[in-house]
């Protein structure tokens, strides 16, 4: 099978073994689980826009379902862009297996994007890229960190919505429950410079 395609980047990790150091160093209670697993980032060779696709196609399903969808998208639609997307007809995306909301949303998406086609998200704050993508209709905080992580890179990024994320501090905090979303920043204050570090560590941890 192959990897979902927020793993199939290239190039250089982001994350540096210096990166990880310091975190560890800050968070010495998770220095154990450091060591034990490889934390890295490479980035996606996608646009803005075909990421912030797939990663709306990736709400809330698992990766194995996510991926088979995407998959047949990219052999109907060969080039992802907010033209051929906002062309591209309901009945299609539904064949493909999109959602009636989910067509919603990336159409929103493309039209969003064409209609502000000077957007460059590398010059922007984590906080003005939040504000300006929660606007679409369909995007959320989960969608926005999936993007600021795997797309730009981002080094500060604490996926707190992320159910998995919150299992995975579960596990490395070992808590007793399930934490909730706003317990997380609390739990994790040590975090913030490197939060992505802890982020990609919690994915890590709980799939062992």
């Amino acid at each position: 099978m192959s990897e979902p395609f927020y793993l199939r980047a290239k190039g250089p990790s982001v994350i540096t073994k210096e990166d990880v150091a310091i975190f560890s160093q800050k968070n010495p209670a998770l220095a154990e689980y450091l060591e034990s697993y490889t934390i890295e980032l490479r980035l996606l060779d996608l646009s803005p826009f075909q990421s912030l696709v797939y990663w709306i196609v990736s709400q809330q399903l698992s990766g194995k379902a996510a991926d088979a969808i995407i998959s047949r998208l990219d052999s109907t639609l060969p080039m992802i862009t907010p033209t051929t997307v906002y062309s591209t007809s309901e009945k299609t995306f539904r064949d493909l297996g999109l959602s009636r909301s989910k067509i919603k949303y990336i159409k929103a998406l493309s039209m969003f994007f064409q209609e502000h086609p000077s957007l460059n998200f590398s010059e922007m704050t984590d906080s003005e890229i939040k504000n300006t993508l929660t606007q679409i209709y369909g995007i959320g905080e989960w969608t926005v960190h999936m993007f600021l992580i795997f797309n730009l890179g981002r080094k500060d990024v604490l996926a707190a919505s992320d159910l998995a994320v919150r299992k995975g501090i579960r596990m490395l905090y070992g808590l007793e429950s399930l934490p909730k979303v706003k317990e997380i920043y609390q739990i994790c204050k040590t975090w913030p410079n490197l939060s992505t570090v802890g982020t990609l560590l919690s994915w890590a941890v709980l799939e062992g």
